[in-house]
C-alpha cells in the first residue's frame, strides 16, 4: 500500500467527538476524520494499493486511530460495477441480473441496492464480500453507500448542464447532467491527458452538450498546472475546480493542498 499524502492536525478531540469518513475504491482508499460539531477536517489520508494482498486491514493497522469509537462512520464504495435504475423499472430480484448482464458474473461479490427517493432511482452495485464483511465488523454502526449515491445526494436540483469529473491516480469518474437531469455515471481509465479529453468530447457529442456552455467541474487528484488541465482548458470554456462548501472547515495544516482534494470525501459528512 502506497501513501500519496497524509495530513493531520496536531490537536484532535476524542474519536467520540468526531466522525470517520472512508472511501474504498477499486485500487485506493481515502479517509478523513472530521469534528462532528464544527465540521472541521482534522485528518486526511490517501493510499493506493500496489498488490492484490493490500486490503482494508492494512489501512486500519497503519492508522490505529481508525479503530476508535467514532460518533458516526460513513463508508462510500467507489466501485465501477454500478447501475442507476429508475424506480419504475426497479425490481429487487432483478438487481443482480442487471449487473451480470452489464459486467458479467463473479465470485465472492455482494449485490447492494440503495434507494434515492429524491432522485426517484435505485443505485445497484457489486462490491467484494470480503471487504464489505470486514468493514461491517470494524464499523458495526456505520452507514454504507456507493460514492455515486453520495455525490447525487449532494447535487442541487436544476443544476443545468454539468459534467462532474473526479480524478483518481489512473482513472476518473464522471457524472453528467443535462438541464439538471442525470444522463450518465461512468468511470474511465486513462494513461495520457488525451484519454480524458477524448471521452469528455464524446460525452458532449452523445448528449448534445455545448463545449462552450457545459460546466466542467474538477475534483480530487488534478492540479491546475497539470497537462490534463491544460488540455481541457483548450476545449472547454466553463472549466472550474470544485470548492468546499461553507459548512466544511479546514485547519491551517491543509492550506498547502488544493481544496478540491477534499471536496469528494467531505460530501460523506452530508449523509449522516
Amino acid at each position: 500500500m502506497k501513501q500519496l499524502f497524509y495530513i493531520k492536525k496536531e490537536d484532535q478531540p476524542d474519536p467520540v467527538q468526531s466522525g470517520l469518513l472512508l472511501i474504498a475504491g477499486l485500487n485506493y482508499y481515502s479517509f478523513a476524520i472530521i469534528n462532528h460539531v464544527t465540521n472541521e477536517l482534522l485528518e486526511f489520508g490517501y493510499y493506493t494499493m500496489d498488490t492484490e494482498q493490500d486490503n482494508i486491514n492494512n489501512l486500519f493497522d497503519q492508522h490505529p486511530e481508525l479503530k476508535g469509537q467514532f460518533y458516526y462512520s460513513i463508508v462510500a464504495y467507489d466501485v465501477p460495477e454500478v447501475q442507476m435504475i429508475p424506480v419504475s423499472y426497479y425490481k429487487y430480484d432483478d438487481a443482480k441480473l442487471h449487473l451480470d448482464a452489464l459486467y458479467g458474473g463473479g465470485d465472492n461479490l455482494v449485490v447492494i441496492s440503495e434507494h434515492l427517493p429524491e432522485k426517484r432511482m435505485y443505485v445497484v452495485y457489486k462490491v467484494s464480500a470480503q471487504l464489505h464483511d470486514s468493514l461491517n465488523r470494524r464499523l458495526p454502526s456505520g452507514k454504507f453507500w456507493h460514492l455515486n449515491s453520495v455525490l447525487l445526494k449532494n447535487q442541487s436540483l436544476n443544476s443545468g448542464d454539468i459534467i462532474n469529473v473526479d480524478f483518481k491516480t489512473d482513472c476518473y469518474s464522471v457524472i453528467v447532467f443535462k438541464e439538471g437531469r442525470l444522463q450518465l455515471t461512468q468511470t474511465f481509465p486513462y494513461t495520457v491527458p488525451e484519454d480524458v479529453l477524448y471521452y469528455l468530447l464524446k460525452i458532449c457529442q452523445q448528449f448534445t452538450l455545448s463545449q462552450q456552455k457545459v460546466k466542467i467541474v474538477l475534483s480530487a487528484l488534478i492540479e491546475k498546472d497539470s497537462a490534463i488541465y491544460r488540455e481541457l482548458f483548450q476545449y472547454f470554456i466553463e472549466l472550474e475546480f470544485e470548492t468546499l462548501p461553507d459548512s466544511i472547515k479546514v485547519d491551517k495544516v491543509f492550506i498547502d493542498y488544493p481544496a478540491h482534494y477534499f471536496t469528494t470525501i467531505s460530501k460523506l459528512a452530508q449523509c449522516v
